[in-house]
């Protein structure tokens, strides 16, 4: 096994190293694990959503769902832009922000659409 310095890294790789105790490419792994599973349960609850006639516990459930998709993803965005701590590189976080705010404007009309069929 290779066994390298901290010198050996770019400033921002050691860095990221630093506070995370992963590399650039690893967080990378996590963020894109992260987007496939959101991703495949807000599929999941569209899925259930699109049926013919969905029941009034379905529609429920996937509306808890995914608020519940929403608040974690933006308490995650508030925190980490209160704190200014990261812990991803840079160019990981603004992807990340980014597809957190397409999800949310993707989503928020769905629930909406949740909301006036449960009424």
């Amino acid at each position: 096994m290779t066994t390298y310095k901290m010198e050996d890294l770019d400033p921002e790789e050691a860095h990221l190293m630093m506070l995370t105790g992963l590399t650039l490419a690893e967080n990378y792994q996590h963020f894109q694990k992260t987007k496939q599973m959101t991703e495949a349960a807000i599929s999941k609850a569209l899925s259930k959503i699109s049926k013919d006639d969905p029941t009034k516990e379905e529609l429920e459930s996937c509306d808890r769902t995914l608020r519940q998709i929403i608040a974690k993803h933006q308490e995650f965005l508030k925190r980490n832009n209160a704190t200014m701590d990261w812990r991803v590189s840079d160019k990981i976080y603004q992807e990340y922000e980014s597809w957190v705010y397409f999800q949310i404007n993707l989503l928020t009309p769905l629930l909406d659409e949740i909301k006036e069929r449960l009424k």
